[in-house]
């Protein structure tokens, strides 16, 4: 098994494009994404106090 991590930016568009090179060849993947912002957009936009 092989952890990668990249950061990356998203544009208007929100599609994530990956070239990711990787040492396995013709072979069957299991691949998993974790999509975990930097930021919580959500809480960015809470008033601050109450609440």
């Amino acid at each position: 098994m092989q952890i990668i991590t990249l950061n990356s930016h998203l544009g208007q568009d929100g599609i994530l494009g990956l070239d990711i090179p990787v040492d396995v060849t013709n072979a069957d993947l299991t691949i998993t994404f974790i999509l975990k912002p930097l930021y919580d957009s959500e809480q960015q936009n809470k008033p601050k106090g109450e609440g």
